[in-house]
């Protein structure tokens, strides 16, 4: 399967979705350091009951770097030079963008059969997930993502699962398993989703279906709940847009 150029559109939509994992990872680093630090002192007090423990906090700190260093791989640059406008330090860099995801999906793979309950190995299922789709591999891809909805705990994983479903549906054109898929992510959604976006997509994949006033429902949350987003003046447009084509049928 050839790979698809994103449009500028679906760029900005996955760097918002990003931006969730981003400050989970954030909210992982330091606490951890937090809980590791008081494991210490509970182990100097208490002594070696409390040992496993601290051990089990020293695997998370190492499953974070791994994180951290699967993450660098998956974003990393591709081709002999990197992008002038790019000024952001990255110690990797791939001749191809399959060369970057092969091996992204090989670290992140590690970590989810090392610890594939943990936040940090559900967040690696999903980053394995991603790099399936991107090699074309899209049955597996999709098999990890519902694995990933149905049995995570990790809620943002789950919203990011269900998110990433629904893309693939798109894409497919069917606008039914978009919608199951939306209406899951909006049901799991975490502080600091973009649901304005979601809604907007919910609205557009009940119009492919000719569900006008579904679509409607969905543009009018928008404007009273998120009305400085920017679906905002999107949603309006097609509220007055829609009984005008509703009416020509």
């Amino acid at each position: 399967m050839g790979t698809r150029h994103l449009t500028r559109k679906e760029i900005i939509h996955e760097d918002k979705i990003h931006s969730v994992l981003a400050r989970s990872v954030e909210w992982f680093t330091d606490n951890s350091r937090i809980l590791v630090i008081g494991a210490a002192l509970v182990l100097v007090v208490f002594g070696s009951v409390y040992l496993w423990k601290y051990l089990s906090k020293s695997t998370s700190e190492r499953l974070q770097v791994q994180f951290g260093e699967a993450l660098a791989m998956y974003n990393a640059p591709t081709g002999p030079e990197r992008n002038a406008a790019d000024t952001t330090p990255s110690k990797y860099n791939f001749a191809t963008t399959e060369e970057r995801h092969k091996k992204a999906l090989a670290e992140f793979t590690k970590i989810t059969d090392d610890s594939p309950n943990s936040d940090i190995g559900q967040f690696s299922q999903y980053y394995v997930a991603l790099n399936q789709h991107k090699l074309g591999q899209t049955t597996e891809a999709r098999k990890t993502l519902q694995g990933l909805l149905d049995d995570a705990d990790e809620p943002t994983v789950k919203t990011l699962a269900a998110n990433y479903l629904a893309q693939l549906s798109e894409a497919e054109k069917n606008s039914q398993k978009a919608v199951e898929f939306l209406t899951k992510a909006l049901q799991d959604s975490t502080p600091g989703f973009p649901k304005s976006a979601v809604l907007f997509r919910l609205g557009q994949n009940y119009e492919a279906m000719g569900k006008s006033q579904d679509a409607v429902k969905q543009y009018k949350r928008i404007v009273t709940e998120f009305p400085d987003s920017p679906e905002s003046e999107q949603a309006k447009a097609r509220i007055d847009a829609l009984p005008k084509e509703t009416a020509k049928k």
